[in-house]
């Protein structure tokens, strides 16, 4: 579980998908400015379910893959 001032968390990764790249592009530079101020890591979240975004998050080559669960009464 990562939680530590030297982890960045992308907390939201959206883009205009017209404009191919953008998303990619966002999130690199992101984690560069990340890197620059000290993170050692980043945590992308969870991938909401979606087998897309699932995929996408494997090309970063994760270290490591924690389960994120939902509480209901």
């Amino acid at each position: 579980y990562f939680r530590a001032p030297s982890v960045f968390c992308v907390l939201i990764e959206i883009a205009d998908r017209s404009l191919a790249g953008l998303a990619s592009y966002l999130f690199r530079e992101f984690c560069r400015e990340a890197y620059a101020q000290g993170a050692t890591a980043i945590n992308t979240l969870d991938d909401s379910s979606l087998q897309t975004l699932r995929r996408s998050k494997q090309h970063y080559h994760p270290i490591r893959m924690i389960p994120s669960y939902i509480a209901t009464e």
